[in-house]
């Protein structure tokens, strides 16, 4: 599941990681400019890099529920259920032999 989602973003991104690149340099370029203009552009960068780290936060999420499978509560139950006539069984078995 994990190869397959990488196979995905990797090729969406083969044809545009130049010009992401490019992209990152030319805003780190303009952040730059602006924190040397005063409070003003500080101030736009600021909302600018928490922009940034919110959207990535929303992508890692995106991520993570598409890549961990969801665990069901039966499936769960299940088990433990599983587990505890097992353990009945084999504390009957024993008590049986003695």
């Amino acid at each position: 599941m994990r190869v397959k989602v990488m196979n995905v973003i990797v090729t969406q991104l083969k044809g545009e990681v130049s010009l992401n690149l490019f992209l990152c340099m030319l805003t780190a370029g303009v952040l730059g400019i602006l924190v040397l203009t005063g409070p003003i552009g500080t101030f736009v960068a600021a909302i600018l890099l928490v922009g940034i780290l919110f959207r990535t936060c929303l992508l890692v999420k995106d991520i993570h529920t598409q890549t961990v499978p969801k665990k069901s509560k039966e499936k769960v139950q299940d088990k433990v259920q599983d587990a505890y006539e097992r353990y009945i069984k084999e504390r009957d078995a024993k008590e049986m032999e003695r």
